[in-house]
């Protein structure tokens, strides 16, 4: 197959993005540093100026040369002296004027031959000092010996550095400035930048050569030879003949090929293994089913379960988080005036679960049938189930007997969740009951007999922590508080015991939203007539 955009490809549009980068890099920060060596070595060579203008401007004088506006043999040396030294320092502007609040009067401004002579400022202008008011004042007044500015003004874009100028009595008298042409250091900067970039480039295009000459050999063409490979492999898949990668760089290429080859014998052994693996998932997927059809069977769910009694409106469901599950109910009658629940949980899920509950299922009913106590029978339960337990499971249960004549409900609680009562007038409530030790946890546990009484046309609905422990996708719980909540507002069509257990069914789906069942949820629920 061929790739729109190979790898050599990518290995040149990688160098060329990092040989970019590092030009880019490369050229500010050469522009950078030479811009601030330039303007250090210019403010350098103009505060040398200004030390020798300093040095002949008799600073005793300058007032009478302001106030007079008369020139003597003595200024016009200066100002040939100040012109050497602008031309031979090569300074855009050279002068000494003495400021006056935000205006300056000339007193000397030097020029070179190559000036235009009339924008020179005579003995005596007055000019604004604009942006350079406050560190002239600075100088002038004594605060600073020496200021550096760039500014970018009417005279252009300057480096401007100014200096006071001392009487023989050592008294501030003026200030002299020397101003420097950046355009200048531009220049410099750009012909330097030049060169810089020119020298990248080259350095760039030698380093991308090296780079692909190198990258070929020792990757692209090593990664081609195992495309190659393994391309033909996966063309042909029905005969499953591979050709052993040999690559011998010494490097991860070297391990990925080998890696490959192992990975190819694996699924040669795989596919070769696949039909025997197949048909023993097959197997066990069809015992599972089994188990699952003969876990139902073993409940009872045929409704309504005593068509002859309309006195028992009972409804009562299972939904395992795997094939099979470790939740059960069950109801029986023990004489005609008495109807005996129970639901459970056994700890933990699947195959082991199913078979813990069928034993437990089995001795409870069997002890209900003769006719013991709730508190009896989990006794009897307890101990049976505590034999011969080395997978220490056990089992959270609540059972009841209610006489369906008077409604009375003579229970015990086994470590369950307590059941909820739905009053005729709508009214929800926990039933008050003390949880007693689980059972098969302990031998010889000695359970709690109570009691409770159920008026005609209450509910009480008994349910596993697989409905009140449902996850959302945050992994939020459907919760008591939800469940309560959900039966106060249920609508009395709802409230028959079948009605009643799907919608508690769809609400905890809907707060699932989708997310995995983790644990099995049951419920039964019995309406007393």
């Amino acid at each position: 197959m061929k790739y729109f955009f190979g790898i050599s490809k990518k290995v040149i549009a990688a160098c060329l993005v990092l040989s970019i980068f590092l030009s880019v890099a490369i050229c500010y920060l050469s522009y950078k540093s030479y811009e601030l060596s330039l303007i250090d070595r210019y403010t350098s060579i103009a505060s040398n100026a200004i030390d020798l203008g300093r040095d002949i401007v008799n600073g005793d004088k300058l007032s009478y040369y302001l106030t007079s506006l008369q020139k003597d043999e003595k200024y016009n040396e200066t100002q040939d002296l100040l012109n050497k030294i602008k031309e031979h320092s090569d300074l855009k502007y050279f002068y000494v004027h003495i400021p006056n609040g935000k205006n300056m009067q000339y007193i000397f401004d030097a020029y070179k031959k190559s000036d235009n002579i009339e924008n020179i400022s005579t003995l005596g202008k007055t000019d604004l000092l604009l942006s350079a008011y406050d560190p002239v004042n600075k100088v002038y007044n004594g605060e600073s010996s020496c200021e550096i500015l760039i500014l970018d003004e009417e005279y252009g874009y300057l480096a401007t550095v100014i200096k006071p100028v001392y009487d023989s009595h050592g008294k501030i008298v003026a200030i002299i400035g020397a101003d420097i042409s950046m355009d200048l250091v531009h220049q410099k900067l750009y012909e330097y930048i030049l060169q810089v970039f020119t020298l990248t480039i080259i350095i760039v295009l030698i380093f991308i050569t090296i780079v692909l000459i190198l990258a070929k050999r020792f990757i692209i063409s090593p990664l081609l030879t195992v495309s190659d490979s393994v391309s033909k492999f996966v063309k042909d898949k029905k005969s499953l003949n591979f050709s052993p990668i040999k690559i011998k760089s010494g490097d991860e290429i070297e391990i990925l090929g080998n890696s490959i080859n192992n990975m190819v014998d694996d699924i040669v052994r795989y596919t070769n293994d696949l039909k025997t693996i197949t048909a023993e998932k097959e197997r066990i997927s069809t015992e599972l089913e089994v188990a699952k059809h003969i876990q139902s069977s073993v409940l009872p769910n045929i409704f309504p379960p005593f068509p002859n009694r309309d006195d028992i409106n009972l409804y009562a469901m299972m939904r395992p988080a795997k094939e099979v599950g470790g939740d059960f109910y069950d109801f029986f009658l023990i004489d005609d005036d008495h109807l005996a629940i129970t639901i459970a949980d056994v700890s933990g899920k699947g195959v082991p679960a199913a078979l813990f509950m069928m034993a437990a299922r089995t001795i409870i009913k069997n002890a209900g049938l003769a006719k013991m106590s709730p508190d009896e029978i989990f006794y009897h339960v307890n101990n049976q189930l505590y034999e011969n337990n080395q997978e220490s499971m056990f089992v959270t249960s609540f059972m009841g007997i209610v006489n369906l004549k008077t409604g009375d409900l003579t229970f015990a609680n086994a470590g369950h969740n307590p059941p909820v009562i739905i009053r005729k007038d709508r009214s929800v409530e926990w039933m008050e009951s003390k949880k007693n030790f689980v059972l098969a946890g302990m031998k010889n546990m000695k359970f709690m007999k109570q009691h409770f009484k159920l008026n005609q046309g209450d509910t009480i609905l008994l349910y596993t922590d697989g409905v009140t422990e449902a996850e959302n996708k945050e992994k939020q719980l459907y919760s008591n508080e939800r469940l309560v909540d959900f039966l106060k507002n249920i609508p009395d069509a709802y409230r028959n015991p079948n009605a009643l257990l799907k919608e508690i069914l769809k609400d905890v789906d809907n707060f699932a939203n989708g997310a995995q069942q983790s644990d099995d949820i049951t419920m039964l629920a019995l309406l007393i007539d």
